[in-house]
């Protein structure tokens, strides 16, 4: 599963659940449990909270570390004697055991592989078929940040992932990866900041229309692209098939859009688990855009591509301030996991989205 890779330093993300027949008493203090990380490589490390049945958390972050007691197998104090077994996949997986006594000990398990370096290419795949590559953007002038190695990128997309797989019930958008790690691809532009911000609403366009022409636009995949640089549009823009084609969303992390707050000034998501915040939200807007949404069909929809029912909606537009929290307000208009009238474009039925 690991392939060649033994010697990087796979870091993991867990959450498990206890409830010993949700009796008893916390903090725990007795036993443990043993988390046994099936492909992991020796010297992986790892954060775990245990949440006991009266509300009680034991969260090892920043408090102890968690000691190998063999390739990926670590333990910890619960109030349960169980052994959780979950395998390396580089989305989030979900596994149960059983406690002997009759509880349950359950692992939301999120992997977050290390940066695998700058490329300025698009490396292999590692599944077929629809998946959104990350880019990360310059202008010929721009300030290199090495967001695309330093982890930033990495933080951001598993935030929004996180909170899209809290709203569909752990289905996600299908990311391109090389080795189990997200695969970002690097490109500076030979055009300055100062001439892709003369482009005006056409700043995404031009992105779009320079690494088609480099060879690094495919039709299987949608492409987040992190352009650090300046626009005086927008914080951001995608496509709108079929009425504006294309296959590139984009935030202008330099914007300075007209009586709005600068671009820069919205932080990163400091880790994947991290709650979302506006450059989360604001990708994964545009990577709808992308995807045809929302359609013209759908009953709240308005303004090209948005709805006006709530401002919570990840998709609003409208007078009142965007303050997006929810995947379809009523799910009524572009995700329903039970279908949408005929017409309706539907996120649950897409390609890009894990089963």
């Amino acid at each position: 599963m690991i392939g060649g890779l033994a010697a990087k330093d796979w870091r993991l993300a867990a959450i498990l659940t206890v409830c010993v027949a949700c009796g008893g008493t916390d903090p725990p203090t007795t036993g443990a449990l043993a988390i046994t990380i099936n492909g992991l490589p020796a010297g992986a490390s790892g954060d775990v909270a245990i949440t006991g049945p009266h509300g009680y958390t034991h969260h090892t972050a920043a408090t102890e570390t968690l000691q190998p007691l063999g390739t990926g197998t670590y333990t910890i104090a619960a109030s349960a004697v169980t052994s959780v077994a979950v395998t390396y996949a580089p989305t989030p997986t979900s596994q149960t055991a059983t406690v002997p006594n009759g509880g349950t000990a359950s692992a939301n398990v999120t992997y977050a592989a290390p940066s695998l370096g700058r490329t300025t290419i698009d490396r292999p795949d590692d599944v077929v078929g629809s998946q959104v590559h990350v880019v990360y953007v310059l202008p010929s002038d721009g300030i290199d940040r090495q967001l695309d190695t330093d982890g930033t990128l990495g933080n951001t997309v598993g935030s929004w992932q996180t909170w899209l797989s809290g709203q569909t019930g752990g289905r996600v958008l299908r990311l391109d990866t090389y080795q189990g790690a997200l695969d970002i691809t690097f490109v500076q532009l030979a055009r300055s900041n100062a001439t892709m911000m003369s482009y005006g609403a056409f700043v995404r366009d031009t992105i779009e229309r320079d690494l088609t022409a480099a060879g690094l636009v495919v039709s299987t995949k949608i492409y987040a692209v992190y352009y650090d640089g300046g626009s005086t549009f927008a914080c951001g823009g995608g496509a709108w098939p079929p009425a504006l084609p294309g296959r590139v969303g984009a935030l202008y992390l330099q914007g300075t859009p007209p009586g709005a707050t600068p671009c820069n000034m919205n932080p990163f998501a400091t880790s994947p688990t991290s709650a979302a915040g506006y450059v989360e939200f604001a990708m994964i807007h545009e990577l709808m855009h992308t995807l045809g949404f929302v359609s013209s069909a759908a009953p709240h929809f308005t303004a090209a591509g948005h709805v006006s029912d709530s401002p919570t909606d990840l998709m609003y537009a409208g007078s009142l301030p965007w303050t997006p929290s929810t995947l379809d307000v009523g799910q009524d208009d572009y995700y329903r996991p039970g279908g949408l009238p005929s017409g309706v474009l539907n996120l649950a039925t897409n390609a890009y989205l894990t089963p």
